[in-house]
């Protein structure tokens, strides 16, 4: 993965946190989203479309749906 790369553009360096694009989206990945420019939520990928590259996502904190595109995500890797 190049860090370098223009999907990552915006996002916050983190090294846990890795962008991984549609490749390794798959139901139950933890991920950060952005709602808007300043935001972002934490949630778990209920849906994913590879056609569209749509991601659907439960939040964690309230339960509430988020859809977009899956360039606004970043896959959450924890330690373990």
């Amino acid at each position: 993965m190049n860090l370098f790369d223009y999907k990552n553009i915006g996002k916050r360096p983190d090294p846990i946190r890795q962008s991984f694009g549609k490749i390794h989206m798959r139901i139950g990945t933890h991920v950060e989203y952005q709602t808007d420019p300043a935001q972002w939520g934490h949630g778990h990928v209920t849906e994913f479309n590879e056609m569209t590259e749509i991601v659907t996502v439960i939040d964690d904190d309230d339960g509430s749906m988020w859809r977009g595109l899956v360039d606004l995500t970043t896959v959450i890797v924890v330690d373990e």
